[in-house]
């Protein structure tokens, strides 16, 4: 039978239609992992700052002086180290022989964005004409705009940790309970 519908035409309709079903099925299901993963970062964020938000209360419990606490966050947001010492103290213990070398990070790495929504340009000669001018206006108007805004929307996600300010107000108010 299948072998019937290749050689009249009919079967590369009788073929495509499995096919077609399982694109479909692929979109939707990659639509809603996608979803599940935004859910994901948006609930992580906020679960993280409640996880901090715990850790100074438990901090000023064992202590026993939240205003201590607060200092010492004041104190570690003045000085901030410019390296990590974690990569040179693995060194003074002996667990390596040397420091561990790490490459600087950059802010022109490129962001997680840019892998799945790569820059488009539409090449062409520098007048364009006929079908490649309307192809730049519609690029410059409508998908250059439209591929600028989600990844604005791709790159936001919630700050994991509250503002510094925040967790010495919060420290301050139990020093006062």
């Amino acid at each position: 039978m299948v072998m019937i519908g290749l050689f009249t035409g009919i079967g590369i309709f009788i073929l495509a239609i499995p096919i077609l079903v399982l694109g479909l099925a692929y979109l939707v299901v990659s639509l809603v992992a996608r979803g599940l993963l935004g859910v994901n970062a948006i609930a992580l964020g906020l679960f993280s700052r409640t996880r901090e938000y715990a850790a100074d209360r438990g901090a000023s419990q064992l202590t026993g002086d939240p205003s201590a606490v607060a200092g010492a966050l004041e104190t570690l947001e003045d000085e901030r180290p410019k390296r990590d010492a974690r990569l040179h103290a693995s060194a003074t213990l002996g667990i390596v022989p040397r420091p561990l070398l790490v490459e600087e990070d950059d802010d022109d790495e490129e962001h997680w964005v840019e892998r799945y929504l790569p820059a488009v340009s539409i090449e062409g000669p520098e007048d364009p004409s006929g079908l490649n001018r309307g192809l730049v206006w519609l690029y410059a108007r409508l998908v250059s705009p439209v591929i600028a805004e989600v990844r604005r929307m791709l790159r936001w996600r919630p700050s994991t940790h509250p503002a510094t300010e925040t967790r010495i107000d919060q420290l301050r108010a139990l020093e006062q309970d």
